[in-house]
């Protein structure tokens, strides 16, 4: 009698607990999501992207640019603004000339041009482009430098390109380059295996390559420290408690230097991802002893996020130290996925950022009614725009015809529509040849991207200013 009377009771006092527990699960993920939503709501944000002609311009020529304006987690044309303003800027940050720009009503597009007149000096310039809305926030603006060199009017050096280029005509010589390291998630814990992105660059911002090997505070030595590409690489080390380590670099003039690794925690979580799989994407979450045995079976979250459009949301129990999971990378679009680690009570502890790319691009086909032309002969090109499956594609295209023996063309260094909008617009800090993460990608550029995804942040949404509810409005 008594085993079948408290049966029941038994029963509804799991069954209560579960709904309980489900229930708090949707109230927190609930709230996050929803806050979100609502701060990406109030700061939509806004990119461009100018198509130039070319990368480099003697004194007397044109720029020519198209522009293309967009919004939204999809970078479709924009809603928001319908005027854009282009400025060419000289190397004393001064504004030469400023442009404004009417753009075409429901496509976010506009053209214009500057005309260079022979008395500029020669250089590094820029075009700056912005919408109103866009100071909001200066760092979505887009910003490009371009070289113009020295030509004289009926010169035979009128066609010749400037020696300098965009990637060394700044460039400084620094015996000790500055070295940060930034722990995969955010922080090392010890003894847990943690992944270490290191970027080196010298003072202007222009990588460095440096070799050298971690220690630990017992003079032992426990990984081994390789840039691979544009001042970046990676290193893996268990952390032991009770251990600092510090890595010593082998200067270029024979001399050794050491710079202290970040102080590892005692508990917390290790958010890890791999990304090397073709349409795959695997997360792990471990977690050190001491949290585990104080926290056992308590939830934690994780939620997947693009442009302030949540794409993957989880919730489950910490049932052991190590909690993975796989997912297709087609349910996310191209570009750069925000992964953060939340706590039982929705608190953000791990982030980690990484770019994703799908089979997505439209296939263009480009042709003529013949191989060659005369001088000054009009050429027809006809161009073919599909999908990935076929299917004819609809859109505004533009084109530049570029003599490439009088210009000199650096592709991996250009900027694209690609590289402007998925890209260097949701990352701070200057991106070195933002294009070879594009062309010809394979394994190791795929690697190198990653590695960029690892060290240079991405902050376009802070979940602690998001969930503090900042109630400031865009002017």
């Amino acid at each position: 009698m008594f085993k079948k009377s408290i049966l029941p009771a038994f029963l509804f006092l799991v069954i209560a607990n579960s709904i309980l527990f489900a229930q708090n699960d949707n109230l927190i993920l609930g709230r996050n999501i929803t806050a979100l939503q609502q701060y990406a709501a109030s700061y939509p944000t806004e990119k461009v992207h100018l198509h130039l002609d070319r990368p480099w311009y003697g004194l007397g020529d044109t720029i020519w640019f198209k522009a293309y304006t967009v919004s939204g987690d999809l970078h479709k044309p924009t809603t928001i603004s319908n005027v854009l303003y282009t400025e060419l800027i000289n190397d004393r940050d001064s504004v030469l000339k400023r442009l404004t720009l009417q753009l075409k009503p429901g496509t976010g597009i506009g053209w214009g041009d500057f005309v260079l007149p022979f008395g500029y000096k020669t250089g590094i310039y820029r075009i700056r482009a912005y919408t109103n809305w866009m100071r909001n926030d200066s760092t979505a603006f887009y910003d490009q430098q371009i070289v113009i060199g020295g030509i004289k009017p009926g010169s035979e050096e009128s066609a010749k390109p400037m020696v300098a280029t965009l990637t060394t005509a700044h460039r400084i010589v620094a015996i000790n380059p500055d070295i940060q390291f930034f722990p995969e998630g955010g922080y090392m814990v010890n003894g847990l295996r943690s992944k270490v992105a290191v970027k080196a660059v010298y003072k202007n911002g222009t990588s460095a390559v440096i070799k050298g090997i971690i220690a630990d505070n017992d003079d032992n030595e426990v990984a081994v420290l390789n840039t691979q590409h544009s001042g970046m690489g990676a290193f893996a080390l268990m952390l032991q408690p009770d251990k600092h380590y510090k890595a010593k670099i082998f200067g270029a003039d024979g001399g050794t230097y050491t710079v202290d690794l970040p102080h590892a925690k005692d508990e917390g979580f290790v958010l890890t991802l791999n990304n090397s799989n073709a349409d795959s994407l695997y997360v792990k979450i471990a977690a050190s002893d001491l949290l585990y045995k104080k926290n056992g079976g308590m939830a934690f979250y994780i939620v997947g996020q693009s442009g302030g459009k949540v794409y993957y949301t989880t919730t489950a129990k910490l049932g052991s130290p190590v909690f993975t999971i796989k997912l297709s990378k087609s349910r996310f679009p191209t570009g750069i996925v925000q992964f953060t680690l939340f706590s039982q009570s929705g608190e953000p502890l791990n982030e980690r950022l990484v770019f994703i790319k799908n089979p997505d691009m439209l296939k263009l086909h480009l042709s003529t009614e013949k191989p060659s032309y005369a001088p000054g002969e009009k050429v027809k090109i006809a161009i073919g725009a599909k999908r990935e499956d076929d299917s004819a594609a609809i859109g505004s295209l533009s084109i530049a015809v570029t003599n490439e023996t009088k210009v000199s063309l650096d592709e991996p260094a250009e900027t694209t529509i690609l590289t402007d909008l998925l890209l260097t617009s949701d990352l701070k800090g200057y991106i070195e040849q933002p294009n070879y993460y594009f062309t010809n990608a394979n394994d190791q550029t795929n690697a190198d991207l990653d590695l960029l995804m690892l060290t240079q942040g991405y902050r376009c949404f802070e979940w602690k200013k998001i969930l503090a509810g900042d109630s400031s409005k865009p002017a």
